[in-house]
C-alpha cells in the first residue's frame, strides 16, 4: 500500500496542468521587438512638430566568440507601423549582440552610447565601458534585489507573478525605479520576452515616450501585445495578472477531476506544476 501511494504521489505531481510553465529566460533567435517612438517638437523651434517613428529590434543569426554563442540584434525603421519581413539583411544595422548564460542575458555594444545612427536612435547606454559585455538582465533576482540598469540607473524588485500569454504562464518581474526617472505606469520584466519597454531593459525618456508595441517570435507562431490588441499605436497597458500560483484542479485519491469537500482527502493542483494534499475535517 505504502509503495501505491508512493506511485500515485509521483503520477500526482506530474499532472500536466491546463497552463503550461514557460522556461526560456529570454528568445534566442528569431524574435522581433517592435517599438514606437513619439519625438516632441524642439521648443526654440515654433514652427517644428512632433514626429514618430517606429524600430523593429531583431535575432536573426549567430556569432561564434572565443567559444560561446552570440544572438546578433539588429534594426530596421520605419515612419510608420509595419509587420516584419526579413529581407536583404544589407539593409539593417547591426546593434550588437547577446547570449542567454541560465537565467542572465549579456549584451555587447557595437555602436557607441552616443552615435545617432538614426533619428529614432542612438545607442544603447547600457554597461560601463562601450564595446565590452555586461549584464542587461537576470530573471535570477530575489525579492528586495536591486539591479543596475546602467551605471547611474537602478530598480529594486518588489513583486513576482506571473503573466497568462496565449495559454502559458510567463514569470513577471515587478521593479520599483529607484535612480531612474521612467515615463511608464508600470515598469517590470517577463522571461522568455524581455522588458515593458521591448528588447532593451532601459532608455533614456528625457522628453521622449517610449513604447512597446508587439513581440513576434518564430516568424508569427507566438506573438505577444503588451495592448492585448495589436501592433498599432495604443499606449502600453497592463496584461492579463495571474498569481504565481493559482489552483488549476482538485482531484481525489484515484485522481479524477473533483470538487472541493470535507472529510475526503484531496489533491489541489496549482499553475506551478505543484500539488497539495488537503484534508478537511468537518463534524
Amino acid at each position: 500500500m505504502k509503495r501505491l501511494s508512493l506511485i500515485f504521489l509521483f503520477l500526482i505531481t506530474s499532472i500536466e496542468v491546463s497552463a503550461q510553465q514557460h522556461e526560456i529566460p529570454f528568445p534566442d533567435s528569431n524574435a522581433v521587438w517592435m517599438m514606437q517612438r513619439n519625438i516632441p517638437p524642439d521648443p526654440a523651434d515654433p514652427n517644428q512638430m512632433s514626429d514618430m517613428c517606429y524600430g523593429q529590434y531583431f535575432s536573426h543569426d549567430t556569432s561564434h566568440i572565443n567559444g560561446m554563442i552570440y544572438n546578433n540584434l539588429y534594426i530596421d525603421f520605419a515612419t510608420s507601423g509595419f509587420d516584419f519581413i526579413f529581407e536583404d539583411m544589407s539593409n539593417y544595422i547591426q546593434l550588437g549582440r547577446f547570449r542567454v548564460d541560465g537565467q542572465k542575458v549579456y549584451y555587447q555594444n557595437l555602436i557607441p552610447a552616443v552615435a545617432n545612427i538614426n533619428y529614432c536612435y542612438s545607442g544603447y547606454q547600457g554597461g560601463v565601458v562601450e564595446y565590452e559585455e555586461f549584464l542587461m538582465y537576470d530573471f535570477g533576482l530575489a525579492i528586495g534585489d536591486t539591479f543596475e540598469l546602467t551605471p547611474y540607473n537602478s530598480v529594486v524588485l518588489e513583486t513576482i507573478d506571473s503573466a497568462l500569454i496565449d495559454g502559458t504562464y510567463y514569470r513577471k518581474l515587478n521593479f520599483d525605479v529607484v535612480n531612474w526617472y521612467c515615463a511608464c505606469n508600470s515598469y517590470y520584466w517577463i522571461e522568455g520576452i524581455g522588458s515593458s519597454l521591448g528588447f532593451f531593459p532601459y532608455f533614456d525618456f528625457f522628453e521622449d515616450q517610449i513604447f512597446f508595441n508587439c513581440f513576434y517570435e518564430d516568424q508569427y507562431n507566438f506573438t505577444y501585445y503588451p495592448n492585448g490588441v495589436s501592433c498599432d499605436y495604443l499606449e502600453v497597458e497592463e496584461i492579463q495578472i495571474e498569481p504565481s500560483k493559482t489552483l488549476v484542479k482538485i482531484v481525489d485519491m484515484t485522481g479524477r477531476k473533483t470538487e472541493e469537500k470535507p472529510n475526503t482527502i484531496l489533491f489541489f493542483i496549482y499553475s506551478d506544476g505543484s500539488a497539495e494534499k488537503v484534508f478537511k475535517l468537518e463534524k
